[in-house]
């Protein structure tokens, strides 16, 4: 909007510094895995590889309850997955799971077979459902899943509430691509001559 805009550009007459920073590290080591820390460390408890099957309809118009398929079991000893690894000093996100902290007959599968389950297209079945209900699992839910996957997990929702099946009926969708190039070179040795 035309109003922002003369904002953010007012703002910038005054701003000292870099309108663009560019990070030293990954987003993931840069970004998230200091709030991970944090957040840890005050006492959130983290369950990795689990994935929402089904938000349900409740007549209370709350959600009471949430199918998750629990994608993998912990090894034998492990309590809770540790999820960071040190890149160059800081913590980092690593690229796939730490697979001596996994059941070692689905960690060998998975490694073997080079899954992704991050992928919904990945050729990998939950080892078991999990239902979470409300007031026991959780209090509040932040549902950051996008609207496209809404229609299939929320379906009894969906069906019920007209607010919800407007929603996903009318809410456009762009699908989108990510591509990540990792070089060895430094942006010097490719050329780039930038203060």
């Amino acid at each position: 909007a035309a109003d922002m805009g003369l904002r953010s550009l007012l703002a910038s007459v005054t701003y000292r510094g870099s309108l663009v920073w560019k990070l030293t590290a990954g987003t993931g080591g840069s970004l998230t895995a200091p709030v991970y820390k944090m957040l840890s460390h005050r006492g959130v408890r983290f369950e990795f590889f689990h994935d929402v099957e089904e938000i349900h309809y409740s007549p209370t118009n709350e959600i009471e309850t949430i199918t998750v398929g629990v994608q993998v079991e912990l090894g034998q000893g492990v309590d809770e997955y540790a999820p960071l690894k040190k890149v160059k000093g800081l913590d980092g996100w690593p690229s796939l799971p730490k697979y001596e902290q996994l059941d070692p007959a689905q960690a060998q599968r998975l490694e073997s077979q080079n899954i992704d389950l991050e992928s919904p297209w990945a050729d990998w079945k939950p080892v078991r459902a999990r239902v979470l209900r409300h007031g026991v699992d959780f209090d509040d839910i932040i549902n950051g899943i996008p609207i496209g996957a809404t229609a299939q997990i929320c379906a009894g929702i969906v069906a019920k509430i007209e607010a919800w099946r407007k929603m996903v009926d009318n809410v456009r969708v762009t699908p989108t691509l990510c591509l990540q190039i990792w070089l060895r070179p430094t942006l010097a040795e490719l050329g780039m001559d930038l203060p």
